[in-house]
């Protein structure tokens, strides 16, 4: 009788989990739908970018699995909970963290007398372009966009470079689609049974966006702007059309996504002006470490590094492309090159930076449920460098 009792109890409980967890998907869903539908044949949308509804005239071969694979599972996820730091009003302390110690860096200080100059010149009518033209501020690995968004609302025309397609589509979606006056709730925590106090907390749902571009963009500044760039950072802005392009380069949890920390430098001094500031802030989780196989842990980072890919260029094209090398073998494609916050500091100022300013540490928690028993939270630092002119 005690076991049928206990049985009829777990019963009562699991029944409202079930209920809420299908609540929690359904939620969840319908942003997705609201999503992807943007990108259903959209004239608007290129071809490649389309996303099909229908799949009855395509051959079963051709189809999407009907369950996903667990690595898009997973980001999927990782969507939902960077929707939480970059639209909600949830996300607003690791966004005063981080993104806006980008922002205020760059407006109140590295180009605080540029940007009143230029306010002035529009305030008082007839501005020359050329003459109030507003810095441009590259933010690669920008996501879904936010800090994009922030940056062209302090005054800057500014340019988002991000490679996932997951991420692109749903910085799409906040920058052009959304509405405050028409949120979206997700669940961005149900998929995980771990670390909660109670179940409300794995089912509470967050509201998103707390701010929409689309609702103040006629309140930016005149001549401010923002756009997205799909495409790999170095293969993108080491084209000899962005040479000597942007006043600054502002990089949110960015430098360790790199597979050698050498290449981004590289393309960092190769697009960024003379005189111009690269500025970041984040830590060094070096992504690509568990990939690396070619040597053992604790190895010196010259040892892997081709010193082929890596030269001064004197005014001639972009860092080199190893596509164009046929000696180049493919697993060097696998090396990961780790670094100490000093080596970095030292490789860029040996390709001709100047550091201005280092502060660390900054604790910055990073996508991170604020109700949850366990907390992602980063000691970071953040650095300002100046391009010199040589």
């Amino acid at each position: 009788r005690n076991l049928w009792l206990n049985w009829k109890a777990l019963e009562r409980v699991y029944e409202d989990h079930d209920r809420k967890s299908r609540e929690s998907v359904a939620k969840n869903q319908r942003v997705f739908d609201a999503l992807l539908a943007t990108f259903s044949n959209a004239e608007h949308v290129p071809e490649h970018l389309r996303v099909r509804s229908d799949f009855s005239n395509v051959p079963a071969k051709e189809r999407p699995p009907a369950t996903p694979a667990s690595e898009d599972a997973e980001k999927a996820r990782y969507v939902l909970k960077n929707l939480v730091r970059d639209w909600s009003e949830e996300g607003k302390e690791e966004r005063e963290k981080s993104h806006h110690v980008l922002v205020r860096h760059l407006r109140d200080v590295v180009f605080k007398e540029q940007l009143s100059k230029i306010d002035r010149m529009y305030e008082g009518g007839g501005a020359n372009p050329e003459d109030a033209a507003r810095p441009r501020v590259l933010v690669p690995g920008a996501g879904l966009g936010r800090l994009v968004y922030e940056f062209a609302k302090a005054g800057f025309e500014t340019e988002g470079n991000e490679f996932s397609y997951y991420m692109l589509f749903g910085a799409s979606f906040l920058l052009n689609c959304c509405s405050e006056k028409r949120p979206y709730e997700i669940v961005p925590y149900w998929h995980s049974p771990l670390n909660h106090l109670s179940r409300e907390d794995q089912y509470r749902s967050v509201t998103i966006p707390d701010e929409s571009p689309g609702d103040h963009v006629n309140e930016f500044k005149p001549g401010s702007s923002m756009a997205m760039c799909a495409g790999d950072f170095c293969e993108v802005y080491g084209k000899p059309e962005y040479q000597s392009h942007f006043d600054a380069v502002a990089c949110c949890f960015f430098l360790d996504t790199a597979k050698n920390i050498l290449d981004y430098l590289d393309t960092i001094r190769f697009c960024l002006k003379k005189g111009g500031t690269l500025t970041s802030i984040g830590p060094l989780l070096w992504h690509w470490v568990d990939h690396s196989d070619q040597l053992g842990f604790g190895a010196s980072p010259l040892n892997k590094i081709d010193t082929t890919s890596f030269e001064k260029k004197g005014g001639g094209g972009g860092p080199k492309n190893h596509d164009d090398d046929d000696d180049v073998e493919d697993e060097d494609e696998d090396i990961s090159i780790e670094v100490s916050l000093e080596d970095l500091v030292a490789f860029a100022e040996e390709l001709g930076f100047r550091l201005d300013v280092k502060r660390h540490p900054l604790a910055c928690p990073y996508a991170t449920d604020r109700k949850s028993m366990h907390r992602t939270v980063y000691d970071c630092a953040f650095l300002s460098f100046t391009l010199e002119e040589k």
